[in-house]
């Protein structure tokens, strides 16, 4: 929602546009249906630029105030600071961010940016070339090939009001998103249809400009229509993998730009800024395609990161911002995994007196935080669903789990992580049950929510759980009735979410089991697609060695596990960083290439250490042979339980001994 300020300025602009033109009588304001009207324009190089060489492309033409809030904000100034010294509509989506939401992205080869700078920062004129270079450099909007920054001088030019209209590939007007009540609602009506003519559907006729009340004020927001995933196209010269300059080129990493402003927030103490891009993101729901809030998926990741890096700011943000719902969460998420972290995963007699005091000590600390947030906002359902873990955790009991289970459904009756958590402490291991109470639970959900088809995908979990307590593991899952459970479940949950790779995933480690190579490859391809860090960079260590089904591919290899590598997974880190240090389907970069294995094996991932240790034994990657610093890393991958990985370390160990 833009601000009072943001719409009083619309109000006053869009009334200039309409009387001044009218006078005038050109064909102002774009009517749909109509051709989109011929501009005076200008581009970067103070070329005349005509509309009309656009056509055969879907078009966003964006009037753009240089000094307008909302302007900024769609230009992305909430995720890289405002131009000019004004602060971007803190509500306000971007573009990119927009478009994402709806599964598309930004770098579609049918797709168009068209922004018409109509004012500059002083707001009286139309800005000069150097001001619309300085704000296309800013935004990073001059190294898009898909972006048109253009100044339009003069009227009707100078008079638009800010918003964005929907021009198709014949240049006529099919939705109008312009001032401060457009005809047609950007989110709900605009966006989606970007994506259908994109997918090659004509745009329905009439459509709904605001999306249906909500019950009640804590009803959760309706889901975005799905939308199927598209990759972006891979940029290759000379048969090798080159990484775009705009890696929010593929939609997983265009979600990463609020990871990293979260964590540069972290890093530099703005914690208001960081409250400011959860806001952002939460508003925009669910994303097409998948059945997790966007929020979910950001404050998994956050939380997820290293100790040494977020613990202390975190602390510090609860501290100078004690009512922030969002801090609280972050919090207390964090110190759950924190909590685990120090357990380790293994049964209870694997763990030490030390792990069991930590483990305790920080699950009392996110129960704290995750009950004030719960507190703070009556609408946040993650809080309560995370603090069924925590209660797990704490032995706290059946009721306690269950009485957060329907605290979170009473705030989102869809949220599919409450009901996964409820279902992981009824599993045996846990709390002794008969496995069939796992069976009616998720039946039990799924009836309960015949509109939710994630619900009905828990039986894969089940199925997989079942299938590690029977004594020939293989055979269960290779039982026919089985395998039709696990083939429905997996596609109502596909067909609802082609976006979602969890239902995936599981389908994945069934088929793997049972050898199933065409279902097996099917679903990793799927899950690299969908984002998938750990399926992607899978995906590139087949491809790399040429195995599990795949044909040698170096290139293939490297992009896979850049798109691993850049969502900080460590597998990806250590996969990429090899290719770099080899120049195996990418230009070589040695000390780029020991950068990425370096930051995989502090963060304590251990086929990075042994790498690391192997490049300081032969002296490559840009570094001097350091046997001490070998050995080290050997000895760190050496304690592997993984037999294969603590052979190869243990043979390093050796060589630097017969030296």
């Amino acid at each position: 929602m833009r601000s009072d300020l943001a719409v009083l300025h619309l109000v006053v602009v869009a009334c200039l546009a309409t009387s001044a033109l009218a006078q005038e009588g050109r064909p102002w304001p774009p009517r749909k249906g109509e051709p989109f009207p011929a501009l005076e324009l200008t581009d970067l190089q103070g070329r005349r630029f005509q509309l009309s060489t656009l056509r055969g492309k879907v078009l966003l033409i964006e009037p753009v105030l240089l000094g307008d809030p909302v302007s900024q904000a769609y230009a992305g100034g909430n995720l890289r600071g405002g131009f000019g010294g004004v602060a971007p509509a803190p509500d306000q989506l971007s573009l990119d961010e927009l478009l994402g939401a709806c599964g598309v992205s930004s770098a579609h080869p049918d797709l168009l940016r068209v922004q018409l700078l109509v004012r500059g920062s002083s707001g009286e004129r139309p800005p000069t070339l150097d001001e619309a270079r300085a704000w296309a450099a800013h935004f990073r909007l001059d190294a898009r090939p898909n972006t048109h920054v253009l100044v339009a001088a003069g009227a009707p030019g100078a008079r638009l009001a800010a918003g964005l209209w929907l021009v198709g590939r014949d240049l006529r007007v099919i939705a109008d998103g312009t001032g401060p009540a457009p005809p047609d609602d950007v989110n709900w009506t605009l966006m989606p249809q970007v994506a259908e003519l994109l997918a090659g559907e004509r745009p329905p006729p009439a459509r709904p400009t605001r999306p249906p009340a909500p019950v009640d004020a804590g009803a959760p927001e309706p889901p975005a229509a799905p939308a199927a995933p598209r990759a972006a196209p891979v940029t290759r010269q000379g048969g090798l993998f080159v990484p775009p300059a705009d890696p929010t080129a593929f939609p997983e990493l265009a979600e990463r730009v609020h990871v990293g402003a979260c964590l540069e927030g972290l890093d530099a103490g703005r914690f208001g800024d960081v409250d400011a891009t959860l806001a952002r993101v939460r508003a925009a729901g669910r994303r097409a395609g998948d059945h997790a809030p966007a929020l979910d998926r950001l404050v998994a990741v956050v939380a997820a990161e290293p100790a040494a890096r977020v613990q202390a700011p975190l602390s510090a943000w609860v501290k100078q911002q004690p009512r922030s719902p969002l801090a609280h969460l972050l919090w207390g998420e964090f110190n759950m995994k924190w909590a685990w972290e120090a357990r380790g995963s293994g049964y209870a007699d694997t763990v030490t007196a030390e792990g069991w005091r930590l483990f305790k000590e920080r699950l009392e600390v996110a129960r704290a935080a995750l009950e004030r947030a719960a507190e703070l906002d009556r609408r946040l359902a993650r809080a309560p669903a995370i603090l069924i873990k925590v209660a797990m955790g704490l032995r706290l009991g059946a009721e306690e789990e269950q009485r957060h289970l329907d605290e979170a459904l009473r705030r989102d009756p869809r949220h599919v992580l409450a009901h996964e958590l409820r279902l992981q402490a009824l599993m045996p291991k846990w709390s002794g049950n008969d496995p069939r109470v796992m069976f009616d639970f998720v039946q039990a959900s799924a009836r309960r929510r015949p509109d939710e088809p994630a619900l009905a995908g828990l039986v894969l979990d089940v199925h997989w759980e079942l299938s590690r307590l029977a004594a020939d593991r293989e055979g269960y899952l290779r039982d026919p009735r089985v395998r039709e459970s696990v083939e429905a479940a997996h596609a109502a949950v596909f067909a609802a979410y082609p976006r979602s790779a969890d239902a995936c995933w599981m389908r994945m480690c069934v088929t793997e089991v049972v050898r199933d190579e065409a279902a097996f490859q099917e679903c990793l391809r799927h899950c690299a697609d969908a984002g998938l860090p750990t399926a992607q960079d899978r995906l590139a260590r087949a491809l790399r060695d040429g195995r599990s089904g795949q044909a040698q591919d170096l290139a293939a290899a490297a992009e896979w596990a850049w798109r691993a590598a850049m969502q900080d997974h460590p597998g990806g880190m250590t996969t990429f960083g090899a290719l770099l240090v080899a120049g195996r389907g990418v230009r070589p970069d040695p000390q780029a290439g020991f950068r990425w294995v370096e930051r995989a094996a502090l963060r304590g991932h251990l086929p990075a250490a042994l790498e690391l240790g192997t490049l300081y034994e032969r002296g490559a990657g840009g570094v001097a042979p350091d046997r001490q610093k070998a050995r080290e890393w050997y000895t760190r991958a050496a304690a592997s339980t993984h037999a294969p990985l603590a052979r190869a370390a243990q043979a390093g160990l050796e060589r630097l001994r017969d030296r």
